[in-house]
């Protein structure tokens, strides 16, 4: 499974290596989706309690700053 990770340890300004997600559902904390970090993992590494989930003008937006990290035209 292809996934970027999530983190807590907020960075100001830092387009468009983080997204920001603000706290809600089960994510108890403001966090931070880091998508220059995109990695595979296990899929037995996936916990089965979702915290939230993504609207699709935030998979967009992400999906935007992944491309434009990848140099992606």
């Amino acid at each position: 499974m292809i996934i970027l990770p999530l983190t807590t340890s907020l960075v100001k300004h830092a387009y468009p290596l983080r997204y920001d997600i603000q706290t809600r559902d089960n994510l108890l904390k403001d966090s931070q989706i880091l998508c220059d970090q995109i990695r595979s993992i296990d899929i037995n590494r996936i916990d089965t309690k979702i915290l939230t989930s993504l609207t699709q003008k935030e998979l967009l937006e992400i999906e935007q700053r992944v491309q434009i990290i990848l140099d992606f035209s």
